[in-house]
């Protein structure tokens, strides 16, 4: 059966609640593979399980209200909500540990563009707030940029949770990459 399928089974008001139990259970062991790499990449293995766990829970509280047609779809809106409890998680994890970083380095950072480059906890707060300076542009580059560079996602990973072509979505990195870019010129 598939995983649309069960869900649909799952969100039936007629289905037993023996049968529902199980098909939760069934929805669980099928969800869990999908979303913990996802969670591993972005906060690590030590909060994963509980990460994990919240996740299952926001997907299971939202079942009746997603508007997903397809499996594929389904997914990826399983993933989105992965995706916002691990950085909640993270952005929680790294609040307190803001220190100021120096700006040639954080220009250096962002030059580079390197996919998965590896930043220091203390670097990504600091990050996060010349990213956030983005947000006031076009396309939301600050949470691009932080999955591309930061979390290492690929431009397929990233054009599937995004839903564009993989051309829109590697485009739209490197123009997010270019106005951080432009965003850092008076920190030389």
């Amino acid at each position: 059966m598939s995983l649309l399928a069960k869900v649909k089974a799952y969100l039936k008001p007629s289905t037993a609640l023996k049968r529902r139990l199980q098909l939760g259970e069934e929805l669980a062991r099928e969800l869990v593979p999908l979303l913990r790499p996802l969670i591993v990449r972005t906060v690590g293995w030590d909060r994963t399980d509980d990460i994990l766990q919240d996740c299952l829970e926001a997907i299971f509280r939202g079942l009746g209200g997603t508007k997903a047609k397809t499996e594929a779809k389904l997914r990826v809106w399983c993933l989105r909500i992965a995706r916002n409890k691990a950085m909640d998680a993270l952005r929680g994890k790294y609040a307190e540990q803001a220190v100021p970083t120096d700006p040639f380095a954080l220009a250096e950072i962002l030059e580079q563009g390197e996919q998965g480059a590896d930043i220091k906890p203390w670097d990504l707060e600091d990050l996060r707030m010349l990213l956030s300076l983005l947000r006031a542009a076009k396309f939301p580059c600050d949470q691009i940029l932080w999955e591309h560079i930061v979390l290492g996602w690929n431009y397929e990973e990233m054009a599937e949770v995004y839903q564009v072509e993989y051309d829109t979505m590697r485009m739209k990195i490197r123009r997010c990459l270019e106005a951080a870019q432009e965003l850092a010129k008076p920190l030389r």
